[in-house]
């Protein structure tokens, strides 16, 4: 029995929610050019921290031992540390997940993580970026999360 939709849409599969590429114009380039933004990964900060720098001419990313490629990652854990300088231009909070133990700096918009406070358990969004051999991520977005089983 096939189920009838109002729009006369074709029925979704499991498969319409899988992640897609996105592909994305590129901000004031007047030739239109796109480019395949890779998607977020959720992953654990020992996936984070064991990945290896690569490039494929569109872009820097990571390539996890899983062979997937990180650029952007959610991750979710307690914060251990947190700095900012005084003049606000550079500020960090250390999370730990039970897996590793990783820094998520913020340069000049450091409000990101301004309220973080170390015991917080948190949901951080951002780019992976490597420095002096140090992997880290820079925040997007942080969430104090309440309750583990909403992350």
């Amino acid at each position: 029995m096939e189920e009838k939709h109002e729009n006369s849409e074709k029925p979704r599969s499991s498969t319409d929610n899988a992640p897609k590429d996105d592909v994305s114009t590129v901000a004031g380039d007047t030739s239109s050019q796109q480019f395949k933004r890779i998607p977020i990964q959720r992953c654990r900060v020992c996936d984070v921290l064991s990945a290896v720098p690569a490039s494929d001419g569109n872009g820097n990313f990571f390539e996890s031992p899983l062979s997937n490629r990180l650029s952007r990652v959610h991750l979710f854990g307690i914060v251990r540390e947190t700095f900012a300088s005084e003049d606000n231009k550079y500020a960090f909070i250390t999370i730990d997940d039970t897996t590793g133990i990783i820094r998520c700096k913020a340069f000049g918009n450091t409000e990101v993580v301004s309220d973080i406070k170390a015991g917080h358990m948190v949901d951080v969004i951002g780019r992976i970026r490597e420095y002096n051999d140090e992997v880290y991520v820079m925040p997007e977005i942080v969430r104090v999360q309440s309750d583990p089983n909403n992350a």
